[in-house]
């Protein structure tokens, strides 16, 4: 997240590149690409509270994506009770900003690289606000 964040300019270049499917990483499979579900197996829509094995196990995968030299991505913390008036999945939304704030802390905490969200300008502003600023 700091790098496009903090390091590529608004307009910039960025270079593509792919996800890593189990393979060692290269130059052009450089991340782990991970639905939310591999976290909270219930899914955003009916994820309950965040707990210490939720962190643990987001915390894990995290390390062992590092370990094998990849980022690591995770799509999509959205939290929006009314996402299909923005033209959102309602399938990845936690039904409140707050919910997924939680889980944004989380994967800050974790580590995470990348994490997407519909929500792009709610994000920004929590990454400015946060204590611990992303790696």
């Amino acid at each position: 997240m700091k790098i496009f964040y903090d390091q590529v300019p608004v307009g910039g270049k960025l270079r593509m590149f792919g996800s890593g499917d189990g393979r060692p990483a290269t130059n052009f499979r450089r991340w782990r690409n991970y639905a939310w579900r591999s976290v909270e197996p219930e899914g955003q829509t009916k994820a309950k509270e965040w707990t210490p094995e939720k962190a643990a196990r987001l915390k894990n995968l995290v390390d062992k994506a590092h370990k094998d030299g990849y980022w690591i991505r995770f799509y999509t913390l959205d939290g929006d009770p009314f996402p299909a008036t923005h033209g959102w999945s309602p399938d990845y939304n936690f039904g409140t900003l707050e919910a997924a704030q939680i889980r944004w802390r989380a994967c800050i905490e974790a580590g995470v690289d990348f994490v997407a969200t519909d929500q792009f300008e709610a994000f920004t502003e929590f990454l400015k606000h946060s204590q611990r600023k992303p790696r």
